[in-house]
């Protein structure tokens, strides 16, 4: 089946069918609210999903990408804002780590990453989640900094006692380039992805 394309006051989407998947591959704009109800519904499930405390990262070394050579997986408690007016390009998910750990090592030679949020669950009819490709990076001190450890703070009360790790961990952030939800619920296998426009912060 071809491809469908929409236009709308600048805004631009492509939904691409192949193989029985929905692409939407998104320009520098979204789409106005109501054009896309299967955004609108993913944005809510994403939502549900950035409530959890964990994330799987997964980088490598400076040999391979994340589905190549030397990968390395590392689970990460993670702090992201609700999404709103079906904006994926505003996802940004943030985590403390040690720069010495192994990602943190892979990270300074290759920023790219890929990650993993998704519940436990008891029957393979329920599982679900999201996951994401994109770059990770050390927040610099300043307000987006400031901005993120309030976020991060306000999910996980506990580092407030915590200042002398803290100052040894950095805080990163995960901007993705590609997206895919998964949802067994809506039928065995059940897929649907977002290549998003690279931006910083």
């Amino acid at each position: 089946m071809g491809g469908v394309h929409l236009q709308s006051l600048g805004h631009l989407c492509h939904l691409n069918y192949e193989d029985g998947l929905l692409r939407h591959h998104l320009y520098h704009m979204t789409l106005p609210s109501g054009i896309m109800p299967a955004m609108s519904t993913f944005i809510i499930e994403l939502n549900e999903l950035l409530r959890l405390s964990t994330m799987t990262l997964a980088t490598t070394g400076p040999d391979g990408s994340p589905q190549a050579a030397a990968p390395h997986c590392a689970a990460v408690y993670f702090a992201a804002r609700p999404l709103k007016d079906d904006d994926l390009q505003g996802l940004r998910l943030y985590f403390f780590s040690d720069p010495d750990s192994q990602h943190g090592q892979d990270l300074r030679t290759d920023p790219r990453a890929a990650a993993a949020l998704y519940p436990e669950v008891s029957s393979w009819q329920e599982i679900r989640g999201v996951q994401l490709r994109g770059t990770i990076y050390i927040l610099p001190a300043g307000a987006a900094l400031e901005a993120a450890w309030e976020l991060y703070r306000a999910k996980f009360p506990f580092v407030n006692g915590l200042k002398a790790i803290v100052q040894r961990n950095a805080l990163y952030v995960f901007s993705p380039t590609w997206v895919r939800l998964v949802d067994n619920r809506r039928g065995f296998g059940f897929k649907q992805e977002w290549d998003l426009v690279a931006q910083d912060g």
